[in-house]
């Protein structure tokens, strides 16, 4: 198949959705399908680029900030790919598309699908539906786009929720939309699992936390369960793997007698160090209000961690892998207990480790990215569904299609 993936986000920009875009990405291209990235342009970044059957073409929108878009370039990027979204999938005999967030590259995705008469698959990713309790959109921008948001669910072929949690938000929103609803959520890559549980041979209890420093990760909970903990007389030290806007007022939090120098806070990392830096701890711990399938979370599982969360949306992922404790929203104590518990059981810490290790290798970006193929050969009636002993399903021949060699030639030429 020849598919379009449309995200306003997409490395080198920082994010789960632009991770779990390229991934998808580079596993389906990996799979012998054409695939078409459609994203915004970053300063450094070159306007289109190729790499065996994956293209990424980045448009102009204004995008300056490398993490949480403002609400300006949000709108500037939606501006952009508004302008070359139906010309590049013509040009590309795109068979499909596929676009993550409802806003602003579903919305877009659809419209184009409609053009088109191609099938649209919706990637729900969290802050872009509406009762999630955060939002990448100022108020007044935020409720002008619930309409939008409501025809992208209602007109898209398929909506696919990264969580369970997710698609009853979005069902909730937008009735009628229950039969399109499909969960495909995040993966990992082989390479990036651990062989065995992480840990820092220090004696003391290490705790890693990762996550953007706003309101709805809550790390001033997180922050108040390690001084618990070392009230208790747990020697315990957080490692905070993230950047933003409250990072002042948290790190004054830990001008505290009790933590004595014992939060460290190591701002944005790249990927692979912030995979090095989870190996050399004992356990993620995370108090998030509310999260989608988080990357953060899974990187955690994979790299040998146990892990201690709250029943954030998140949490179904820790109860079906066994690999850790899940509390309620609010208990802190609860999580302080968890911790405890992990510090003095050694045998247990190992077991939920390896629980999570086996969860990773299990659920890959392959795997998700065959998930999307699954849906698209689905809705282009193109997989023959067999009921007889055979259970191989047969695949009709695809007609051909511009290569897309002929592709890159036609867009270098305009």
């Amino acid at each position: 198949m020849r598919l379009v993936i449309v995200n306003h986000e997409y490395p080198p920009m920082i994010g789960g959705a632009a991770q779990a875009s390229a991934r998808i990405a580079a596993e389906l291209a990996a799979s012998g399908h054409d695939v078409l990235v459609v994203t915004c342009a970053t300063p450094g970044c070159q306007e289109f680029s190729t790499d065996g059957r994956l293209s990424v073409i980045r448009v102009p929108g204004g995008r300056r900030s490398l993490t949480v878009p403002t609400t300006g370039e949000l709108c500037r990027s939606a501006g952009g790919l508004a302008r070359g979204l139906t010309r590049w999938a013509q040009r590309f005999a795109a068979d499909g598309i596929l676009a993550f967030f409802a806003v602003p590259a579903g919305w877009l995705a659809v419209r184009t699908a409609r053009k088109l008469d191609l099938p649209v698959i919706v990637s729900l990713r969290g802050s872009d539906v509406p009762g999630f309790p955060s939002s990448r959109l100022g108020l007044v921008t935020s409720i002008a786009a619930r309409p939008l948001i409501r025809q992208t669910l209602t007109h898209a072929d398929v909506v696919a929720p990264n969580c369970d949690h997710l698609g009853e938000l979005a069902n909730r929103f937008a009735s009628k939309i229950a039969d399109k609803l499909v969960t495909i959520g995040n993966g990992m890559a082989p390479e990036d699992v651990a062989v065995q549980p992480a840990g820092s041979a220090s004696g003391e209890l290490h705790v890693a936390a990762v996550g953007r420093l706003v309101r709805r990760k809550r790390m001033d909970l997180t922050i108040d369960v390690v001084r618990r903990l070392c009230l208790q007389g747990v020697p315990a030290r957080l490692t905070i793997i993230g950047d933003g806007p409250l990072r002042t007022r948290l790190e004054q939090m830990c001008h505290d007698p009790v933590l004595n120098g014992r939060v460290e806070f190591v701002g944005t990392l790249p990927r692979s160090e912030v995979l090095n830096t989870l190996r050399r701890h004992d356990v993620y711990l995370t108090t998030s209000q509310a999260e989608g399938m988080s990357n953060a979370l899974l990187e955690a599982m994979a790299s040998g961690l146990p892990v201690v969360t709250t029943r954030n949306g998140a949490h179904p992922v820790v109860e079906q892998a066994g690999c850790g404790r899940v509390v309620e929203l609010d208990d802190v104590q609860g999580a302080t207990e968890a911790l405890r518990d992990l510090y003095h059981n050694p045998t247990g810490h190992a077991d939920l480790a390896h629980r999570g290790i086996h969860y990773s290798q299990q659920n890959t970006w392959r795997l998700r990215a065959g998930n999307f193929a699954a849906e698209f050969e689905r809705l282009l009636g193109k997989g023959i569904e067999t009921k007889s002993v055979d259970a191989d399903a047969r695949i009709v021949p695809r007609p051909a299609y511009p290569r897309l060699a002929d592709f890159t030639r036609n867009r270098q030429a305009s």
